[in-house]
């Protein structure tokens, strides 16, 4: 009898896990299948930035440098033009199983492996929102990172891994719990915000941890044959001068001509420190709002809000997907006065 119920219930988790889970891969299926039948310019774009910049480094070549290419890494990629690498040391040492890939797999594999981020981005999400908008969510994430799927950037793993410290965070203290978090800084810097967020919940293990991995990974990123810290330093803050100004741009900080960087990440930080049991929901807003190099697609990580706060989020969700760059940050502060409203915490947090 109890063989029998324990075999019922196994049947019932795997029709939730099923219902849960299909409505995204479905999506995925078909626009990696669309993607693979369409021509491949600019497929795969930055993913090969990534290759390009990891094997560089560890051939000793200098990866901030104009041009790989041109040092004679990679044959038949001089037409290319990657522009400034606005990367971290960690780059190097989060990219190694590039170190594996061939040239020619490089789009694929990227794909792959952001098709499965995404699935698991849109469970996560309606996971921690406690609601079943998976299909919608898959649209509207779709609408969000439709040329970042196609460029190969990195954006659905980092998501996932910030998510991955989101849901966990739910449920227990622990210094594992924030390396997700973690390596998503040690190459983005602009998720560290949520850091902050863990620390003022009480949640200081978490943080400490996310804290320990991003600062960690860079250090030993410095090891690599090709990175030194005064380069580094330099280039990021050469991409930062010359991706800030790109046409494609859709940072708050351009909005308001950068000047106005170092106050929003002053409020922002009173705002998430003041509010405890939403401090969460808001940071995922801010760390986006903060960056002064934003993409659309980096607003994946508050996509439980945008579950949650169904269907008032439709409003942001439109200014931040509108092909208009100076609506985007207005929606992305749009999203961040709703996620105020979840100062209770309810599915999102677990107030301490």
């Amino acid at each position: 009898m109890r063989a029998e119920g324990g075999a019922e219930q196994s049947r019932r988790s795997a029709g939730r896990a099923i219902r849960w889970s299909a409505p995204p891969l479905t999506l995925a299926l078909l626009i990696y299948v669309s993607f693979a039948l369409q021509p491949r310019f600019i497929f795969g774009f930055d993913a090969m930035a990534d290759w390009l910049f990891t094997r560089s480094a560890w051939a000793g070549i200098d990866p901030f440098s104009t041009s790989w290419a041109e040092q004679g890494l990679v044959q038949g990629i001089t037409a290319l033009d990657y522009g400034p690498a606005s990367k971290t040391p960690a780059t190097v040492i989060v990219s190694l199983p590039w170190m594996l890939v061939p040239a020619g797999w490089v789009p694929w594999v990227s794909l792959t492996i952001n098709t499965i981020a995404f699935v698991a981005v849109c469970w996560l999400a309606c996971r921690i929102a406690e609601r079943r908008f998976v299909w919608w969510l898959s649209a509207a994430s779709l609408a969000l990172v439709q040329v970042s799927w196609r460029l190969g950037n990195p954006i659905f793993v980092w998501a996932l891994l910030v998510l991955l410290t989101w849901y966990w965070s739910q449920q227990r203290d622990a210094w594992w719990v924030g390396v997700p978090l973690g390596i998503a800084t040690a190459v983005r810097l602009w998720p560290g915000i949520m850091a902050a967020a863990l620390w003022s919940q009480g949640r200081r293990k978490a943080a400490l941890g996310a804290g320990a991995v991003a600062i960690g990974s860079n250090l030993v990123g410095l090891a690599a044959p090709g990175i030194d810290l005064s380069n580094s330093i330099n280039g990021l803050l050469a991409a930062g001068a010359f991706w800030s100004g790109a046409p494609l741009n859709e940072s708050l900080a351009r909005l308001f001509y950068s000047s106005s960087l170092a106050v929003l990440v002053i409020i922002v930080g009173a705002v998430v420190l003041s509010h405890r049991s939403a401090s969460t929901t808001l940071s995922s807003v801010a760390s986006v709002l903060a960056s002064p190099v934003t993409w659309t697609a980096y607003y994946l990580v508050a996509a439980p809000l945008f579950v949650k706060f169904w269907p008032w989020s439709l409003i942001p969700l439109a200014l931040i997907v509108v092909p208009v760059w100076w609506l985007t940050p207005l929606g992305g502060v749009l999203l961040l006065l709703l996620s105020v409203q979840d100062s209770d915490g309810h599915a999102m947090d677990v107030a301490t």
